[in-house]
Formats: structure tokens, sequence, C-alpha cells
């Protein structure tokens, strides 16, 4: 019951930022609608100043999760602008307008479930040759008056859909996940669709753009110390994190160090999807055979250091023991292989003694453990009891 509600709680925590920043956005704009241009042109100001913020932001640290969804919001901003200004009110019923209000959540949409982690990679130049190809065909359209519009009680069911599209999937993901980064898109693609439902407002546009970049900006920050201090494959605290934490443990604790074996052959075989599942999978076993107060980190690729300090040597160890048997036995089905995989593991266990200067120490212990048995056989738990001993 207290794991469940814990849960709960980390999943509504998660959406409290996005939620808080368009909830305020609304109340701005419903009590005061009747803002005049002085005022849009602060929250247009705002805009860029966080959108430009983002895009550096994301450069630096070649994130490219992100920031294709803010340049494509950035672009389209800047259009939806440019036709306001030369079409006032008529803008709506341009074929620009049209075409935008249905491409942008569908590109959202795209990047949000395909993200590409670096922006300096390959998949990006794909993306952007991708966006390039789209540009052209959407101004050959629009300006040969084609238009993505089938209007009912004058509303366009095309923009209605994929508006709806984006945030049906959103909103199912961010039940599902409950991560930041689902409920970040969510409550941002509210922020969009609002955006052009109230974009001949003289504030609405800029200011329900200027929340969905304050909702992006919240992600981006939030992503880059998510990842400073934990894994983003396995969800477990990292190396930088290891070394942290381990000048602030008890003196008496138990350290653990668990490996694939094979690890290398497997890396080779299995495509970096079917890796990353794998490792997840055993990190799932892991979590639940180790008792709830069990530290566990991801300290190498194929290295995770297990601390508990709360209970002793031997029956920390028979933890890992009881571990290793599961891993043994099971068979580990995964997505587009053929058949399922039988994989073992080795580790290996140390306590903290009063000799030892810190944490590093009882770790390599634990690590020297493992070496030398991997060096005859695999798949054991170092060191072996006597009384197991054969």
């Amino acid at each position: 019951m207290q794991q469940k509600l814990d849960r709960y709680l980390q999943l509504c925590g998660n959406m409290t930022v996005p939620f808080f920043l368009f909830t305020i956005s609304l109340f701005l704009f419903l009590w005061h609608m009747h803002w005049g241009y002085e005022n849009g042109l602060v929250f247009h100001r705002l805009f860029f100043i966080t959108d430009i913020i983002i895009l550096l932001i994301l450069l630096n640290f070649n994130r490219g999760y992100l920031l294709f969804i803010s340049g494509i919001i950035l672009v389209v901003y800047l259009g939806i602008n440019y036709l306001k200004k030369n079409y006032g009110v008529e803008m709506v019923s341009s074929p620009y307008y049209q075409n935008m209000a249905v491409l942008l959540p569908l590109n959202i949409m795209f990047f949000y479930l395909r993200p590409s982690k670096f922006f300096v990679s390959l998949s990006s130049l794909f993306y952007l040759i991708g966006l390039s190809l789209e540009y052209c065909l959407f101004e050959f359209l629009s300006r040969q008056g084609y238009m993505l519009a089938y209007n009912f009680y004058q509303i366009n069911i095309f923009v209605l859909i994929s508006f709806g599209l984006l945030l049906l999937t959103s909103f199912a993901l961010a039940i599902k996940n409950g991560t930041v980064y689902d409920y970040g898109i969510f409550f941002l693609s509210l922020s969009i669709a609002s955006g052009f439902y109230f974009s001949v407002n003289p504030v609405g546009l800029s200011l329900f753009f200027a929340c969905a970049a304050g909702i992006i900006l919240f992600m981006t920050v939030y992503q880059l110390i998510y990842a400073y201090y934990y894994d983003d494959n396995t969800k477990l605290f990292n190396r930088r994190s290891y070394q942290r934490q381990s000048k602030k443990l008890s003196p008496k604790y138990s350290l653990g160090i668990i490996s694939l074996d094979g690890y290398e052959g497997l890396s080779k075989g299995l495509s970096c999807k079917q890796m990353n599942e794998l490792l997840l999978l055993l990190v799932n076993i892991m979590q639940e055979n180790l008792p709830d107060d069990t530290m566990c980190y991801r300290y190498e690729e194929n290295k995770f250091v297990l601390i508990n300090e709360k209970i002793e040597f031997k029956e920390f160890r028979s933890y890992l023991e009881e571990i290793r048997r599961y891993v043994a036995g099971a068979e580990f089905s995964l997505k587009s292989h053929p058949q399922p995989l039988k994989i073992t593991i080795s580790g290996g266990v140390s306590e903290k003694k009063r000799v030892d200067a810190n944490a590093d120490v009882v770790l390599l212990r634990a690590y020297k453990f493992m070496s030398d048995t991997l060096k005859f056989t695999g798949n054991v738990i170092s060191p072996i009891p006597r009384g197991e001993k054969r």
C-alpha cells in the first residue's frame, strides 16, 4: 500500500510544474482577455527570450529530445505573427494558417514519439532533410491555395483530429509512464492548441506560446539534472551519484557488484534497443528480489553496484545468490529476437570494515572477489561460503 501511494505521489509530482504553468496562463487570459497590444508584446518578448535560451542550452549540451519541437514551434509562431500583421483577423481563413494548424501537432507528435537523443547524429540529419522537404511541400500547396481543411460548424475537422491525436497520445503515455516528459508534452500541447484557438486575440497567441516555451524550458532543465544523477536507460543512479552518495554512508554496510556474463558477445549479437531491454529486465529482477532500502547504481555499462546499510554481509550475499539463481533459470524474450535468451550473471560481495578508508576500498574488494572467480568460471557470487565450497 505504501509503495502504491508513493508511486501516485510521484506521478502527481511530475505533472505539477507543467500543470501550474498552463493553469496560470489560462487564468491570466480569462481574467484579462481584453488586454491590449502592449501586454501582448510582453509575452511576445518573453516567448522569444525563453525559446532562444532553450535552443542555446540544447545545442550546448548536444541534446535533441526537445530541440526539434522547440525549433518547430518557433518557426510556426513567426509564421502566425507574419500572417497576423499582414492579414489581421482574416489570417485564420488563409491556407498558410490552416496548414500550419494541421501540421504543427503532427510534427510535435512525431518528435515526441521518435526523439533524437543527440542533435549531432545521423538521425537528426534525416530529420532536418525531412523537415526541409515538408516545408517545400507546405509552401507550394499554400501558395497555390490548397489547404488541409474540412469545415464543420466553422471548425476545421483536420485540425481537430491533428490536435486530438497529439493530446490523446501524450495523455495516454502520461498515465502509463507518469514521467515529466510525457506530462510536459501533454500540457505543452494544450498550450499550443489554446494559442491557435485564441490567436486573433492581442494576447492569446503570445501568452499561450510563452507558456509552451516555459514548459519546454522546465523539461529541458529537468532532463539535464536527471541525466546528471541517473542512467538514461535503466533509470538507476549513475556512477556520479555513487561517488556523491558513497561519502555519506553509515560506518557499517554491505556492498555488492553484479555483471552480466558474456556481455561483449551479447552486445555484438543484439541491437542497442535489445541490449537495453535485456538490461532493463535484469534490473527489474534485481529490484524485485532486493530489500526496498537497497541503493542500486549503474556503475559501468555492464556493472551494477548494490549497497544496503542495514543487512549484514552473509544475508546480503544470500539475496544476490537468489538473484543469480533466478536469472540462470529464466528465459528472456526480447522484441524482434527469434528465440528467448539464456543468460547468467556473476558478482562479488564485501562489507565495510573499520580499516577501510572509504567506499571505494569496499568496492574494489568486491570487484576483486568477482574478477578472481571470473578467471576460472562465471555464474558465481563471490566469495563462496566455506559450507558451499566443494
